[in-house]
């Protein structure tokens, strides 16, 4: 993690952040996120994850990035979680063997909920509810998540498409609105 993120954040600004794994003879078979999660008198509150992209693998290593923007004053916990990944999972589109395009997958975890007392609501603040390059174009993909309940918690997900290194669309991630009611 850089360091001015840990000790002088400013909201607005972007902070590189890269991490080096040797992927041990599994090649593009990894993948790393991003896990931010908010804390607010000393509790842990459901947390977003941001998936990094491949930039650089050599037989030893392989190099993830993100460029991650804080967007909210507060204090924050930040960790990494790696994970198996399909080879054909489309994770950018190319053109001409030139790339386009990074999607990515963006989660929201509500932990303690029971499943019947989760209702999602219309989300249109939020990324697109499939991914858009799998899916056939950013225009053709409702703007919604999905919701997936596991164990206790209901995991929410969204994707987020960067064309040209610095556009999101539908929107960045860090402003994704998620709409739903939890009823007691």
């Amino acid at each position: 993690m850089p360091e001015a993120i840990l000790y002088s954040p400013h909201v607005g600004e972007e902070y590189p952040i890269e991490v080096a794994i040797d992927p041990k003879g599994l090649g593009n078979c990894i993948g790393v996120e991003l896990v931010v999660t908010p804390v607010e008198d000393g509790q842990m509150k459901p947390y977003q994850v941001y998936e990094l992209n491949v930039i650089k693998t050599t037989a030893d290593s392989t190099v993830f990035h993100i460029d991650y923007q804080l967007s909210a004053a507060g204090t924050y916990k930040y960790s990494f979680r790696m994970y198996p990944k399909n080879p054909d999972q489309t994770g950018g589109e190319y053109i001409y063997g030139q790339k386009i395009a990074n999607t990515y997958k963006v989660t929201y975890e509500i932990p303690n909920i029971e499943a019947d007392h989760f209702y999602p609501n219309d989300s249109p603040k939020c990324g697109y509810g499939t991914d858009p390059v799998v899916k056939g174009g950013l225009w053709n993909v409702k703007r919604n998540y999905f919701g997936d309940y596991s164990g206790n918690k209901m995991i929410l997900t969204t994707f987020c498409v960067q064309l040209d290194g610095k556009t999101w669309y539908p929107r960045n991630p860090q402003d994704i609105e998620w709409n739903f009611m939890i009823v007691e």
